[in-house]
């Protein structure tokens, strides 16, 4: 089941999963301040007492929220299907304890390595978050802004999945 979820199988996987979530977060991300300048929003919002402030911080906890439950529900979605399949046993045990991470330097339980490497995805697709949200206030137009994170932070992924390993260095889906 380890080998599954955290091995070269897992990693596979793990691959394919983070390029969905590049696609939704650039789907749902895209237009979150492009929207505004679109329809031409934007001016009545400065001008009101602290609109512009409560919503831009709103924006970012949407962002921040969305990506959170997002990287829980497609990698979460893993974990239980290999708990489920094959059953996740001592996972207070050393993570050397897994053959196939005999040579791993860190001192922690396969448990920690798991949260470990789920943090690190979440921390990941929210910096895809946040450069779409950066490329959204930078065009101000939504279906640019699609096109541009699209190509920026999908292309290279799909790309690399498949085959054409030119862009694996700019492939964000190449990091899980």
């Amino acid at each position: 089941g380890y080998r599954q979820l955290i091995g070269k199988d897992g990693r596979e996987t793990a691959g394919k999963t983070a390029v969905l979530g590049i696609l939704f977060l650039v789907l749902l991300f895209a237009g979150t301040f492009s929207y505004e300048y679109e329809h031409r929003s934007y001016t009545y919002l400065r001008i009101s007492a602290e609109g512009r402030r409560k919503l831009v911080f709103a924006k970012f906890r949407f962002v921040l929220v969305g990506t959170l439950v997002l990287t829980l529900i497609l990698f979460g979605c893993d974990t239980y299907i290999i708990w489920k399949e094959y059953g996740l046993t001592r996972l207070g045990a050393p993570v050397q304890s897994l053959d196939f991470l005999r040579e791993f330097k860190g001192h922690c339980s396969i448990a920690g390595y798991l949260i470990w490497q789920n943090v690190s995805r979440f921390l990941i697709l929210g910096a895809v978050s946040s450069v779409t949200v950066a490329i959204s206030t930078a065009v101000k137009k939504t279906e640019l802004a699609m096109g541009i994170a699209g190509v920026m932070l999908l292309l290279p992924s799909l790309l690399d999945r498949l085959g054409i390993h030119q862009f694996e260095k700019l492939a964000v889906g190449s990091l899980f």
